[in-house]
């Protein structure tokens, strides 16, 4: 484990106390396609914030979108209760996908369902094979996801976001 040495007087010596190093974890995140929230993938075992900046990347992307309503800030659904693969949209057939928008799939070689993100603007395949559609994603090496709510991006447009979350990461 990673350890920083923490000062907590001005009297003793620099290596009295000891506390983990904050990790952080950066990227880049897509809603779906007139969707009131956004999937962060979370590597991190303990977050403790998160910065989240809208962000304006393409023609299919919004113009900003809000991250309040009455209530000043945006809100991440929790901090404490991470949302797992299960609470993902799942991948469907004949979509347009932005890159960074994050599904669930079952994964053709192990059928195991996992986390798969975006990597290529594209409209899914007709059927509901994801096999036939999985080189246009890369998949989410972790399980937890931060649940992002904010105002809907607006017909057939995605809310774009980049983000960084910081917090404790024990391994």
């Amino acid at each position: 484990m990673l350890r920083g040495k923490v000062k907590r007087y001005m009297s003793e010596k620099i290596t009295s106390v000891e506390d983990e190093i904050l990790s952080y974890q950066e990227g880049q995140v897509a809603s779906g396609i007139n969707v009131a929230y956004t999937f962060i993938p979370c590597a991190i075992e303990e977050p403790i914030g998160v910065i989240v900046t809208p962000v304006k990347l393409g023609a299919l992307s919004a113009n900003g979108v809000a991250l309040f309503t009455t209530v000043v800030g945006y809100e991440v659904d929790s901090l404490d209760v991470l949302s797992v693969v299960a609470d993902l949209d799942a991948h469907a057939a004949s979509i347009d996908y932005e890159i960074g928008t994050i599904v669930k799939a079952t994964d053709p070689v192990d059928s195991v369902v996992k986390a798969y993100v975006c990597n290529t603007q594209h409209t899914s395949t007709a059927g509901p094979d994801f096999e036939a559609d999985i080189a246009n994603w890369d998949q989410v090496n972790c399980d937890t996801f931060l649940k992002l709510t904010h105002t809907a991006a607006g017909a057939d447009l995605v809310a774009n976001f980049t983000y960084l979350i910081n917090g404790y990461k024990y391994n």
